[in-house]
């Protein structure tokens, strides 16, 4: 079952909104339901994922018209590892006379990976979010499921680098936090809207069970590096955050982490 997080400041700003699953939730209620294609794992490096989007409500395939677009794409589908270190964000594509999706992606490394879809409904403006698994071998050894990420809230990719504020973030409780963009070198951060947004903020527990989806707001003129993210942590522990922006142009992906308390 997908909840929107919502706050005022986000129904003001068009660019921002979270969503929420729980797997176990998103399997008996969720509207839509994710199936890949094909049986067993799939060989690392450059892959094609094919897969269809089932509506419960009619028994039949979601297609790219029954989407609407949801920040400048109709679907965004994210890949990550238990380990929660190898992470892709990526734009499938419909194709009409199989009515399956299509996505290319490259994955170097073992293991059994998350894939989470996630859209908005064109009858009901509803967004939702539903998720599988996906086995990878033959590439670089799977990582160990990460068991504890701590409160780690710089990280950095490439000369980009990210520190999200020391607020204490409480479970079920609507959370502010302040994004700062900078360079390790000194320079000035050169920001751009990616996808429609200031940034994008997927965060996800240390189980890889649920999905948070949400866009900060730039706060100040147009060259400022803040931002002001709000969101909802349902749970305490450990959360994974990968933090993606443009940077001169060029799509950085930089992994944080908070913990959560009760």
């Amino acid at each position: 079952m997908t909840k929107t997080l919502i706050t005022a400041a986000l129904v003001a700003t068009a660019c921002a909104f979270s969503t929420l699953a729980h797997a176990d939730e998103a399997a008996a209620h969720s509207r839509v339901t994710l199936n890949l294609s094909g049986e067993g794992p799939m060989q690392a490096g450059s892959l094609g994922l094919n897969f269809q989007m089932i509506d419960t409500t009619t028994n039949s395939p979601v297609t790219e018209d029954n989407l609407a677009v949801l920040h400048e794409k109709k679907l965004h589908l994210f890949l990550f590892d238990p380990s929660l270190q190898e992470f892709r964000h990526e734009h499938p594509v419909f194709d009409s006379s199989s009515s399956t999706w299509h996505v290319s992606s490259t994955l170097n490394t073992s293991g059994n990976y998350w894939v989470w879809v996630q859209g908005e409904l064109a009858d009901t403006q509803q967004e939702f979010t539903a998720s599988s698994r996906l086995d990878i071998e033959g590439g670089d050894p799977a990582l160990p499921p990460a068991s504890f990420l701590g409160d780690v809230r710089t990280g950095v990719d490439g000369i980009s680098q990210v520190t999200v504020s020391n607020n204490k973030i409480t479970a079920a409780h609507m959370t502010m936090l302040t994004v700062t963009m900078s360079r390790t070198d000194g320079s000035q951060p050169d920001l751009a809207p990616y996808l429609g947004a200031p940034a994008h903020v997927v965060a996800v527990p240390i189980d890889g069970s649920s999905l948070i989806h949400v866009h900060p707001m730039a706060m100040g003129g147009a060259n400022s590096t803040q931002m002001m993210l709000h969101t909802e942590f349902p749970n305490p522990g450990d959360y994974r955050l990968w933090v993606q922006f443009l940077d001169g142009g060029i799509l950085r992906t930089v992994p944080l982490s908070v913990t959560v308390l009760r």
